[in-house]
This record gives structure tokens, sequence and C-alpha cells, in this order.
């Protein structure tokens, strides 16, 4: 029993760095490109007209379906820190990898909360322009 404890640790410690690598590239990529679309966005305002309505539409909707699957990844991470949470007590080294495994789920569920924020500006930086458009 022991050898599988030490398997189960070994694993959630692996997940924990491969999380901790992928948060270092992901979340200020989003946040480049997210803040990009934004000033983008705000810059070419008095470019805007009826005739280019439709693709700012379909950026719009884009970003809908982004902030959707960002909504839906930081529900099913929410459920995989409560099981993990959840692990009885059980070895030394089981307890550590949990332990870390549970910081690096909470840390990268804060870095999922704010690229939804950040989504959320760019939506309404697209319904701001949308709206400037229509009421020309």
């Amino acid at each position: 029993m022991k050898g599988y404890f030490r398997t189960q640790a070994k694993y959630m410690d692996e997940y924990s760095t491969t999380l901790d690598n992928e948060m270092k590239i992901w979340y200020p990529s989003l946040e480049q490109a997210l803040n990009a679309g934004i000033q983008l966005n705000n810059l070419s305002t008095y470019n805007h007209n009826a005739d280019n309505l439709q693709d700012i539409i379909n950026s719009k909707n884009a970003a809908i379906d982004m902030r959707e699957a960002l909504e839906n990844g930081i529900e099913g991470n929410i459920g995989y820190l409560s099981a993990v949470v959840d692990l009885p007590k059980m070895t030394i080294e089981l307890n550590k990898s949990r332990k870390r495994l549970i910081h690096t789920l909470e840390s990268f569920i804060e870095q999922q909360r704010s690229g939804l924020l950040l989504i959320t500006s760019l939506i309404e930086a697209y319904d701001a322009t949308i709206d400037k458009i229509n009421n020309n």
C-alpha cells in the first residue's frame, strides 16, 4: 500500500510542476492578448463604422465563447480542488504532495478569475464600440 501512496504523491507532484510551468506561460499570454484586443478596439474606434460592424460583433461573440469556456474551466478546477481537499490524510509524502497541489490549483483558479475579468473588459469594449456605431 505504501508503494501506491508513493505513486499517487508522485503523480500529484508531477501535475503540480506541470501546472506551475504552464501558469507562467498561460496567464501572461492571455493578459497580453486581451489587453492588446482592448487597446486595439479603443485605438481604432474612430475607424469603426457600419461596414465593419459585423466583424466587431463576431469578435465580441468569440470573446463571449472564450468567457464561457473559461467559466467552465474554473468550475472544473474548483471541483478538482474540492476533491483534492477532501482526500484523507495518509502518509507524510502524500500529504505534502496534496498540500502543494492544493496551493497550485488555488493559484491557477485565481489566474483564471483574473482572466475572466479581462475577457469581460474586452466584451464591454466591444459593446461600447457597437453602441457607438449604432448611435451614429
